[in-house]
């Protein structure tokens, strides 16, 4: 009976011994613990993992608002300098146009007021029948020089001649006329 005692004495030790090695190993080197589940550690990393995903998704959002943002701003930047060049060419072009409506309207002019003198002898043609008219002889007139000046509304016409005086002989004479655009003599300013 001894002898089973022992035998019992001896394992109850040695099982004793193992887990007392056993805690010593354990604390020795400690089990990872990281593989063990855990199902709140599980729906935890999935919730933060969810969090990060929105966070990185509004972030993209915010990044592609950002970058949407200096696009459009960089548009705009681009119109606004092709306003000011299109503005700045609208002005050119209306300059341009008004000019060369004045060049027009002073052409029209220069020819509605060159059409009153006589291409022959240059002669204003309406003060020369006028001057004819009123001489005691018209057949003995001849015409010098005409000169005129744009008064803006109308002109002043100087014109010398050559004509017959009531003794027959031919005496220099000029003749200063306010006359209107078309032509008709307005006031006879002086005459000698």
């Amino acid at each position: 009976m001894t002898s089973t005692v022992n035998k019992i004495a001896k394992g109850t030790l040695y099982v004793v011994g193992g887990i007392i090695a056993l805690v010593v190993l354990l604390m020795v080197f400690p089990p990872d613990t990281s593989e063990i589940y855990d199902p709140h550690k599980d729906i935890s990393l999935l919730r933060s993992h969810m969090v990060n995903e929105e966070y990185a998704i509004a972030e993209d959002i915010v990044i592609a608002s950002r970058e949407q943002s200096y696009e459009d701003q960089e548009a705009q930047r681009i119109i606004d300098s092709f306003s000011i060049v299109l503005s700045g060419l609208t002005e050119e072009i209306k300059e341009q146009r008004a000019a060369m409506l004045q060049e027009q309207e002073a052409e029209v002019r220069k020819e509605k007021i060159e059409s009153q003198f006589s291409g022959w002898d240059g002669s204003h043609n309406n003060l020369k029948k006028l001057l004819k008219e009123n001489m005691n002889d018209p057949s003995s007139f001849d015409h010098v020089e005409t000169t005129y000046r744009d008064d803006g509304d109308h002109l002043t016409v100087i014109m010398r001649y050559r004509g017959a005086n009531s003794f027959g002989a031919l005496v220099l004479g000029s003749i200063i006329a306010k006359v209107d655009l078309e032509g008709n003599v307005l006031e006879i300013i002086s005459q000698d």
